[in-house]
């Protein structure tokens, strides 16, 4: 940004056709800091879990100066949900929904939900804190990395696609067989999904973006394509 003033007089030399205007800019970007990193998504998205997948690569090799947060996109039914709409939640309370991914095939809204759970566990679970740098001193516990997270992320959607057949689609037994592919402890992340779902949950309810699929990079909203070549 530049004053009013300056503004006005470069607009003025510019209107003058014998006059050439250079201008010199000068960003001043701070080095020392961490890149903070928000993605509000669905387990069962195809956009964002080919977005994390092809950007799991980079994530890795800046593990040093990324802080990655994982956001999921669950909403509350107004009172008891019953009939067709009790495939969409967790409990009959229609407390905690996700969106149905593929509308009359055999994957739910309750099964996203489970699994937007499993991945906050992993998530949690597996986060270990980087070691002494400049980066790290400045910005102390935001920079971790789950080395086991990101090998999930990046093998799920081939791994356990919507359209699988038996435990190759999308689902807990698919995701059982994952976690113990890339070196989970299947046991510890259902016992945190036992012990913590409601408390998750309740956090992505309140923690949300201005769309269920977004964006941020250092608190700013993204406003293009999440494309791993764009963003």
């Amino acid at each position: 940004l530049i004053s009013y003033m300056d503004g006005k007089e470069l607009i003025e030399a510019a209107k003058n056709r014998n006059r050439q205007v250079i201008v010199d800019l000068n960003w001043n970007v701070p080095t020392n800091r961490v890149v903070l990193v928000d993605l509000w998504m669905s387990s069962a998205s195809q956009e964002s879990m080919r977005f994390l997948r092809d950007w799991a690569p980079t994530r890795r090799a800046f593990n040093h100066a990324i802080a990655f947060t994982p956001h999921y996109a669950v909403f509350r039914m107004p009172g008891d949900v019953h009939g067709s709409y009790s495939d969409l939640c967790s409990s009959s309370s229609g407390a905690f929904c996700a969106e149905d991914p593929d509308g009359p095939g055999p994957i739910t809204g309750k099964m996203v939900v489970d699994e937007d759970v499993r991945q906050l566990c992993i998530h949690e679970l597996y986060s270990a804190k980087r070691g002494h740098s400049r980066l790290a001193d400045a910005d102390g516990d935001k920079l971790h990395y789950a080395r086991e997270y990101w090998a999930y992320m990046e093998s799920l959607l081939g791994e356990c696609p919507l359209h699988g057949e038996g435990d190759k689609r999308f689902g807990a037994a698919c995701s059982r067989n994952l976690m113990q592919s890339v070196g989970i402890d299947v046991a510890m992340v259902e016992d945190c999904v036992m012990r913590t779902k409601a408390d998750k949950l309740s956090r992505q309810l309140t923690d949300v973006a201005w769309s269920p699929r977004a964006l941020r990079i250092n608190g700013w909203r993204y406003a293009g394509a999440v494309d791993v070549d764009v963003v």
